[in-house]
């Protein structure tokens, strides 16, 4: 049975390497289940609040709108369409 704990340590260690570098996603039966992540990853979450925020478009900071609407424009293209679908 050691082998078996042995590769589990080891299993466990390497999770906890990667949870450092980034958010781990644990499933179930290919469902989310947990999250595990770094501690300092954590307390920032949880004392920095939410880092998205809403803006109206007429409030949107001009270099996101330059950023949104160059989006809008590559979505809105027939497949195989390159360059500005604005008119100049």
């Amino acid at each position: 049975m050691a082998s078996g704990s042995g590769r589990l340590r080891e299993a466990a260690r390497k999770r906890r390497f990667l949870a450092n570098l980034e958010k781990m996603v644990l499933t179930k039966h290919r469902k989310p289940r947990f999250v595990l992540m770094s501690y300092e990853y954590y307390e920032r979450m949880r004392t920095c609040g939410d880092p998205r925020s809403v803006h109206r478009a007429s409030e949107m900071p001009e270099e996101h709108r330059e950023l949104f609407a160059a989006e809008i424009d590559r979505l809105a293209r027939p497949r195989g369409m390159t360059g500005s679908a604005r008119p100049s």
